[in-house]
């Protein structure tokens, strides 16, 4: 595949729009865990977080990276079972 080194996308093809996606760091600031709990949970599906794989140009290459649709974060926090008091923490978060 030819690459446009002005701007990293491949020749005749549209970058991928990212608009509305957030990155792991990003996602999981929003969540209020850490990227490596968002990843543990990506991981083992502990959470069903949905997610999505992109290509991205980097340097002049194309790199695949893991995006989270901004809406599907809201929705989630929105319908996510009630936290019980005395249950413990999920893993990542604290009280």
């Amino acid at each position: 595949m030819l690459l446009d080194f002005n701007n990293g996308a491949p020749i005749g093809v549209p970058p991928i729009s990212t608009d509305g996606l957030l990155d792991t760091t990003n996602a999981a600031a929003r969540l209020g865990v850490t990227g490596q709990t968002l990843n543990d949970w990506r991981i083992t599906g502990y959470q069903n977080i949905p997610f999505t794989i992109v290509d991205v140009p980097i340097n002049g290459t194309i790199s695949k990276q893991i995006r989270y649709r901004r809406e599907d974060l809201e929705n989630w926090l929105a319908n996510r079972p009630a936290r019980v008091i005395g249950a413990p923490d999920l893993p990542g978060e604290s009280a």
